[in-house]
């Protein structure tokens, strides 16, 4: 398989989820490039430019069908963009070892707690 082929596939793969689940393609677009070669910090790098060819797109259509409620996202996001600059300074200061690590890590506490969630165990924030 070509390797313009396989990209396509796994873009359209993260499109799909991006438009179902809303999330970042990240847990897909990581993973698949490092295991083409790519370090980990340009797979991150990558996946970042994936998501904001999706997600701009999701946006729009959750706009235009009114599913959005601008003031919480915008305050949330101006917390991410603080953030943002916190974890930068953080990524490019240390190897790219233990944050591979950590993001493995991550994913796999990340995927217990939706499959515990989804299996009625966990926390209840509502009735």
């Amino acid at each position: 398989m070509s390797l313009i082929l396989l990209l396509l596939l796994i873009g359209i793969s993260v499109g799909a989820l991006t438009g179902i689940t809303g999330s970042s393609g990240v847990l897909i677009v990581v993973p698949a490039l490092s295991i083409m070669g790519l370090s980990f910090q340009d797979s991150v790098g990558n996946s970042l430019l994936v998501d904001v060819i999706t997600t701009s797109t999701v946006i729009y259509v959750y706009f235009r069908n009114k599913n959005i409620d601008v003031a919480p996202a915008v305050i949330m996001g101006i917390g991410a963009l603080i953030g943002t600059q916190i974890g930068i300074r953080i990524a490019i200061s240390v190897s790219e070892k233990p944050l591979e690590i950590a993001f493995a890590i991550l994913t796999v506490i990340l995927a217990v707690q939706m499959f515990r969630r989804s299996r009625g165990h966990g926390i209840r924030t509502g009735p």
